[in-house]
């Protein structure tokens, strides 16, 4: 059983036992990370196949021609097949897995195959429902890290095994209170991101034991910069901000977040009346209840602006005098990171808009272009008939705590929000070297 994954959930795991048993073909369902396909790799060591045999397809790109030369393969040992990704199965390769799963090859040809199929749980109407059936006489649904909080201790320790054994890392011990912010982080990649998570904070963590204060939780920015390309800049893409994780579950996360702190402080809390007479416990407590108490007001306070937004009301705006006041409010912020800002107002106009609701998202665009620009390209900002551009040098893809990442997405979602119901819009277009903010202006 892989090391990654162990110990599986009790009902997946008596799934794979009763699948290894069998050539019958299984439908392996998860979300990202859930690690479909070390659930097929289990499948197929339990079932006595030696490694060579074991094939992963992705159908990204996957052709009907690759296809049939996978499944019609010559082999004196019974093959797992794994075809990943199935909701990108175009047409003509399902009808031709249809046709193989309806007329296997009897069981000790040459051609044998056991067929598991790995999709997301939630996108299967791509798939043809005969195949499904097809493909699902077994059916393995694999629950996300979010749902067995529980497991997680478990899979922490042997995490920290497999890692030393294969790495050369030093094992280590979790805390209580380590294990229990582990616990309370919403894991949005899973099995992977907290694989990722425990080898680096080992490998950069310097104690005896892994405190709370070691963990190198990190969660992707809500708008990075595109990967480096070779030969010439990479072509400009338009993201539409936060969309790529809708708001529903921009609130999910942050709804985590606000409940992180409070998970940590209970620990803490529980554990006073037996450490109290520890001066070093009770100084960690002090710092800790100080750190958590910050993160949750900083997320409230970006939902209480909101939430304060009278009823709208139009009206002519000095657009160049409000930049210019709402960028002197953020003038330290970026002075103390190093960046120049250049305002180019062009001509000055008004403009029909409610000012509450445009300078509630200027502070929040200012508060997310400092986080995430490189201070030496500075930021400009630019006022058009149409438009107001800001552009800026997006900072290298670095490493962040999780609620950082949290705040700036919170922010530029409800940014956008408030330009939306002021009869504004927000566009944002990144490239290799250059992010661009555009405020469309209503006309």
């Amino acid at each position: 059983m892989s090391a990654v994954t162990f110990p599986f959930p009790p009902g997946v795991a008596r799934l794979i036992s009763t699948a290894a048993r069998t050539t019958l073909p299984a439908l392996i369902l998860g979300e990202p990370g859930t690690e479909c396909r070390a659930v097929a790799r289990a499948i197929h060591r339990e079932g006595g196949g030696p490694e060579p045999t074991f094939v992963a397809l992705t159908c990204r790109g996957l052709t009907a021609e690759r296809l049939q030369a996978a499944l019609t393969e010559g082999t004196a040992t019974v093959r797992t097949l794994l075809i990943e990704d199935l909701d990108q199965l175009d047409a003509q390769a399902q009808h031709l897995l249809l046709l193989f799963l309806e007329e296997p090859p009897p069981s000790g040809e040459a051609t044998a195959v056991r067929v598991l199929g790995a999709a997301p749980a939630g996108r299967l109407d791509p798939i043809a429902p005969d195949l499904l059936h097809r493909l699902g006489p077994l059916r393995i649904v694999l629950p996300p890290l979010r749902e067995r909080r529980e497991a997680i201790p478990d899979l922490v320790a042997a995490i920290v095994k497999r890692l030393a054994r294969l790495h050369g890392l030093r094992p280590r011990t979790f805390t209580p209170m380590a294990l229990a912010r582990l616990q309370a982080y919403p894991w949005p990649y899973n099995l992977v991101e907290l694989e990722a998570t425990v080898a680096r904070t080992l490998a950069l963590a310097q104690g005896e034991t892994i405190d709370e204060a070691d963990l190198l939780l990190a969660m992707p920015a809500q708008v990075a910069p595109p990967p480096a390309t070779t030969g010439g800049e990479a072509p400009g893409r338009t993201v539409e901000p936060a969309r790529e994780v809708e708001g529903i579950e921009i609130l999910r996360l942050v709804g985590h977040e606000l409940r992180n702190p409070l998970v940590t402080v209970k620990t803490f809390a529980q554990l006073l009346p037996e450490r109290f007479d520890d001066p070093a416990f009770r100084g960690r407590f002090y710092e800790s209840l100080l750190r958590e108490l910050d993160r949750m007001e900083r997320l409230l306070e970006i939902l209480a602006g909101y939430a304060r937004l009278s009823a709208r009301a139009a009206q002519p705006v000095d657009l160049p005098a409000l930049l210019r006041r709402t960028l002197s409010a953020w003038e330290w912020t970026f002075q103390e990171r190093g960046a120049q800002v250049r305002l180019e107002p062009g001509e000055a106009r008004s403009v029909q808009a409610d000012p509450e609701y445009v300078e509630f998202a200027l502070h929040r665009l200012w508060g997310y272009v400092s986080e995430v620009m490189d201070p030496e390209g500075g930021l400009t900002v630019t006022v058009a008939p149409q438009q107001v551009t800001l552009s800026y040098v997006p900072r290298a893809a670095q490493g962040a705590p999780a609620d950082d990442a949290i705040e700036r997405r919170l922010a530029l979602f409800l940014a956008r929000r408030a330009l939306e119901e002021a009869g504004w819009g927000l566009d944002l277009t990144l490239s290799e070297r250059q992010a661009t903010l555009v405020l469309r202006l209503p006309g």
